[in-house]
């Protein structure tokens, strides 16, 4: 570690909390899913057009649904768990280490992804 460039690593480790961040968005908020099925519809993305208005009459009136901290932190937590937790304990399988190890760091991202769905969906 005495080794490693500091500012480095923790630039790093700040640009893939990003990016991890960007990616939770897209999946505990659910009101930035619904257009995608509309994406190919006549009138999509033109302002005045039928489909606009619909959608945001849509967004109006069912936009606020499931919109609170607790709520994205369970969604946080349920992609830790069937998302980091998978992964942390396959490489710790692999790599020979007790389960033990797998359980804590799968445990560090299951909480930081619960606070992160939490904020993210307060947030966004």
């Amino acid at each position: 570690m005495r080794e490693g460039n500091m500012g480095m690593i923790y630039g790093l480790a700040y640009f893939l909390s990003f990016l991890m961040g960007i990616m939770l968005f897209s999946l505990v908020v659910h009101q930035t899913d619904y257009s995608s099925i509309l994406i190919n519809e006549e009138g999509f993305g033109v302002s005045g057009s039928e489909l606009d208005i619909t959608m945001k009459a849509f967004i109006d009136q069912y936009g606020q649904n499931f919109r609170t901290y607790k709520h994205g932190d369970l969604h946080g937590a349920l992609i830790g768990i069937f998302v980091a937790l998978p992964i942390l304990m396959t490489n710790g399988l692999f790599e020979r280490k007790k389960v033990k190890y797998g359980f804590v760091n799968a445990g560090y991202w299951i909480i930081t992804l619960s606070l992160m769905g939490g904020i993210l969906f307060q947030w966004g």
